[in-house]
């Protein structure tokens, strides 16, 4: 069993192509075809078995990687890629569906928190008590003015924080 989708079409496309040629050939053999009839037949049959195959595999294919650049988006956290799916009804646009919408609530999300962390940092900003804020590796990501100006005032911003805190 192959390990990936991809790995089970190209299995496929050979197989199928194999197949074709093998039958063709045993059925021209049956006839005493000339070799060059034989030749014509097999290539005017497995060109255009050939480029049907490759040009089926992109299409089935060629959804999937839209996909995964939209979840790799997502993962990044950037919301506002979309997908626009090849086939309007299956499967794959149910998938493409459901991640649009994924995406959107995800950055309806974002916008709140954007919009909640703004209106805490203008609150924070308008108290007159030193305020600082870290994140989550502990370094200063914001402080309100008073702070600054205790800094400024005091030469030490350790003092502040021990004092305050």
């Amino acid at each position: 069993m192959a390990k990936s989708l991809e790995a089970d079409l190209k299995l496929f496309a050979i197989g199928s192509i194999v197949f074709v040629t093998a039958l063709l050939a045993w059925i021209l053999y049956l006839l005493n075809g000339d070799t060059l009839i034989v030749i014509t037949l097999i290539g005017s049959t497995i060109i255009p078995l050939f480029i049907g195959l490759l040009v089926f595999y992109q299409r089935l294919i060629r959804p999937f990687y839209r996909l995964t650049n939209m979840m790799e988006a997502i993962r990044l956290e950037d919301y506002s890629l979309r997908t626009k799916p090849i086939y309007q009804e299956g499967i794959v646009d149910e998938l493409s569906y459901e991640i649009n919408m994924l995406a959107s609530t995800l950055l309806q999300r974002k916008q709140r928190y954007d919009q909640h962390a703004f209106l805490i940092y203008s609150l924070i900003e308008q108290l007159d008590t030193p305020i600082v804020v870290f994140n989550d590796n502990l370094q200063l990501s914001h402080a309100n003015d008073a702070f600054s100006l205790g800094i400024s005032n005091h030469g030490n911003h350790y003092d502040i924080l021990q004092q305050h805190g």
